[in-house]
């Protein structure tokens, strides 16, 4: 079992084997582990890889839409702790503000408001 405290004042315990270390975004999505789970876990690979921020925005842009609102709250997370792993992703990411699923339409605009209006 593995503790992560990853999401502020959350600890959240997760049920992988040591033969399940899944080291990708896409595996991770795939899992069945709660929508939690996943969001903590991604931040964690991300935040210790930021080369990972590339699959995650491979799968925003090519997913279903829960894959994308999925996507959208991890990056919420990931640039509170490292805004600038998804600096170069700003323009495009702009483009889902207006987008027709709700968990894309909100998360999207929050991660670019909060984590970029100082600059």
């Amino acid at each position: 079992m593995l503790y992560l405290g990853s999401l502020p004042n959350q600890k959240i315990s997760l049920n992988f084997d040591q033969n399940n270390n899944m080291e990708t975004i896409g595996e991770i999505l795939d899992s069945n582990n709660k929508p939690k789970e996943i969001v903590t876990v991604s931040l964690d690979r991300i935040l210790k890889n930021p080369n990972l921020f590339d699959e995650l925005m491979t799968i925003f842009k090519t997913g279903s839409d829960v894959e994308k609102g999925t996507c959208a709250d991890i990056m919420k997370h990931v640039t509170v702790e490292n805004p600038e792993i998804a600096e170069s992703f700003v323009e495009e990411l702009i483009g889902y503000i207006n987008y027709k699923a709700p968990r894309v339409k909100w998360g999207v605009p929050e991660f670019n408001n909060e984590n970029y209006k100082h600059r």
